[in-house]
């Protein structure tokens, strides 16, 4: 492949990547009311669409001819490139920013039926009616300006992924950290419960009267561990105490940090951003959600 023609695929790449990202804007006004700068980047490119106008493109070309199997390859293709990137991208950021979950015959959540028909029709669109006009528009520009534009926006491109990048793993961060934080506080508030049931307990009461709102097992632990020293229970329920306030401060800490900002920005254009198969990842993916709908975020 020489280099004029890397030059001409990159042009098309970043061509249906600003188009996909016109078409999400759209959507997402249409049911938000409102502007969202849609996707993974900050700029006006999904590039997941002009990767998968490249793919329809690469595999269709043989078939170009014949419609039913311009349309059977480009659906294969893009619903492969598709799966495989949502994939790789919760895998790698626990993550997942679209989800098909909700749809029937969806695989994994990352592919479904109606999106894999919906690559099939545009592949259609785009080879018969959508490309020709933008390959011949491309070839009427001054090839040296071509050239130069191209680069630049590929810097550019470049520089704006590597930001989105760092905050996409930001996020990956705060919402490990904010499951684990909240998975503790979650075991703590527990052990608290118990504490107190077993410290207010007193002769006319009845274990299992006191055992309503927590473990059986572990409200017996600690009668049987405490029992005959009621002032042990007593310092070891003021330390429970005192460690799970200072987890929740520790949290609302570094929610006000750079890092914590920066992972709200990029929920900010994947408003539907999901994370499946964690509660605990799932549960503070919510609460950052809730926190930017809120508008909290400084």
């Amino acid at each position: 492949m020489n280099y004029n023609l890397i030059i001409q695929w990159i042009s098309y790449f970043f061509i249906y990547s600003f188009i996909g990202w016109i078409w999400e804007v759209c959507l997402v006004f249409s049911r938000e009311k409102h502007f969202v700068n849609r996707g993974f980047m900050h700029g006006p490119i999904l590039p997941i669409y002009g990767f998968g106008a490249i793919m329809i493109l690469a595999v269709t070309t043989p078939f170009k001819e014949s419609l039913p199997l311009v349309f059977i390859s480009g659906m294969i293709g893009a619903t492969l490139l598709e799966y495989v990137t949502g994939a790789a991208m919760e895998s790698l950021f626990h993550v997942r920013y679209w989800d098909y979950s909700d749809n029937r015959f969806n695989l994994n959540g990352h592919i479904c039926l109606m999106a894999t028909l919906a690559w099939g029709v545009f592949s259609v669109i785009m080879v018969k009616w959508i490309h020709p006009p933008i390959e011949e528009w491309f070839h009427h520009f001054n090839w040296m300006f071509s050239q130069i534009m191209t680069l630049i926006v590929l810097i550019i491109a470049t520089s704006d992924f590597s930001i989105a990048f760092y905050e996409a793993m930001d996020l990956r961060e705060v919402i490990d950290q904010l499951a684990e934080n909240n998975q503790t506080v979650r075991r703590i508030s527990m052990r608290i419960d118990a504490y107190r049931a077993f410290l207010e307990l007193d002769e006319e009461e009845s274990l299992k009267d006191k055992a309503e709102m927590v473990v059986d097992e572990l409200l017996s632990e600690i009668k049987e561990k405490f029992a005959d020293n009621r002032q042990g229970a007593t310092n070891r329920f003021a330390e429970l105490v005192a460690k799970r306030d200072a987890i929740n401060e520790h949290i609302e800490n570094r929610k006000q940090r750079g890092y914590y900002r920066r992972a709200e920005r990029i929920l900010r254009r994947n408003p539907r951003a999901t994370v499946v198969k964690q509660s605990e990842r799932a549960e503070a993916l919510r609460e950052m959600i809730e926190r930017i709908k809120k508008g909290n975020m400084k």
